[in-house]
């Protein structure tokens, strides 16, 4: 009698418990709170999401939220350990994914990158398709310096989200450092028509702009002077086809392509009198980018790798589909340049219809992808 009074008032309690549960009304704070954590006011936001977890304990939108707002705050061991128990208590954390994120991050601010290394590695083994776990443990690989493991994961971001600029922009940094120029040259033009605009877009630009440029140095007379390294030369005897192998390419470069033609031609004809359309950094940009593409399309056949599949055949198919034009303005959209302002203003069909093209393609390529 005894044990089923006892039952009988836990059941009692635990039905009062359910019901006082409001989830509805949970969710409607845990929004007010993410609009004030956006506008800034996350001391607000916390209480937003404190009043919603009154409401319904344990909501795994408002603990998730929660920790983000803490990390923000720069309480990483609060918020870690809040991301700990939204995993704990939901599934693995498949209602919210982005814990895993919150979670790795609060251990690199912390100064444990081998610790979020195992965070990361544990939501990619729950979600193996999200994206930004893989580019999250690239940033932390990368900040390593372990370099060939941030590729692969940098590699697998780009596949699963082609759409992700910071991946773009940070394996353009990985290749640079791998001193593979050609495509570091194409993640940064990949970067540049997702995000062509703002303070990452000027970074990204200048970084393009260093890379074709490299091997060419201009005097305060005008004088312009090639420099070809040697050692790149050389490596064209090795006929062994390695992965990812732009030897050509780049050789074509040094030799054609960080020429500033358009300038030079310019100049040339100016010395004669005869006028010409003044060059931009578009111009400039789309004549090297033309040759790029040609040389690669001469040589994709003989090749193979990631670059080869996924930025070589990109810039290819540009040309091919006649976009490089726009391409090469959009790139230069922060430029600040007064001619490329001007024809972007003037051709909003042709920028239309490069994004129009760019949405069809890689459409296409994640079909294929599957």
């Amino acid at each position: 009698m005894l044990v089923r009074s006892t039952l009988l008032v836990a059941a009692l309690c635990a039905g009062l418990h359910l019901s006082a549960q409001k989830p509805d009304a949970a969710l409607i704070k845990v929004h007010e709170g993410v609009a004030l954590h956006d506008k800034g006011d996350f001391k607000k936001a916390l209480k937003k999401y404190d009043d919603a977890l009154a409401l319904d304990t344990d909501n795994a939108m408002a603990m998730a939220e929660k920790a983000m707002t803490l990390n923000s705050m720069g309480e990483f061991e609060k918020s870690a350990a809040l991301c700990q128990e939204v995993i704990t208590k939901h599934n693995g954390a498949r209602e919210m994914p982005m814990v895993y994120v919150t979670y790795g991050n609060c251990m690199d601010q912390l100064g444990r990158p081998e610790a979020s290394l195992r965070v990361y590695d544990q939501g990619i083994s729950v979600l193996p398709e999200m994206a930004m776990l893989h580019f999250n443990k690239g940033v932390t690989l990368f900040g390593m310096d372990s370099l060939a493991a941030a590729q692969v994961a940098l590699q697998e971001s780009a596949r699963l989200d082609p759409y992700h600029p910071g991946t773009q922009g940070l394996m353009a940094r990985l290749l640079e450092r791998q001193v593979n120029t050609v495509p570091a040259i194409l993640a940064l033009c990949r970067f540049l028509i997702l995000e062509p605009e703002g303070a990452r877009a000027e970074e990204c630009l200048a970084q393009l702009q260093r890379l074709t440029m490299s091997n060419v140095k201009s005097d305060k007379k005008g004088n312009t002077t090639i420099y070809l390294d040697p050692s790149k030369i050389g490596q064209l005897e090795d006929t062994v086809i390695h992965e990812n192998d732009f030897r050509m390419a780049e050789t074509s470069m040094q030799l054609l392509g960080s020429l500033n033609l358009a300038a030079l031609i310019g100049g040339a004809l100016k010395e004669q009198g005869i006028e010409s359309e003044a060059p931009n950094p578009a111009t400039n940009l789309k004549m090297q980018l033309d040759l790029l593409a040609g040389n690669l399309k001469d040589n994709r056949s003989k090749n193979f790798g990631f670059y080869w599949d996924y930025h070589a055949a990109w810039i290819i198919a540009v040309r091919d589909a006649e976009h490089m034009e726009a391409l090469s303005y959009i790139a230069n959209a922060s430029s600040g340049d007064k001619a490329v302002k001007n024809w972007l203003s003037a051709n909003g069909d042709k920028v239309g219809a490069y994004y129009d093209w760019e949405k069809e393609y890689t459409a296409q390529f994640l079909k294929a992808k599957q």
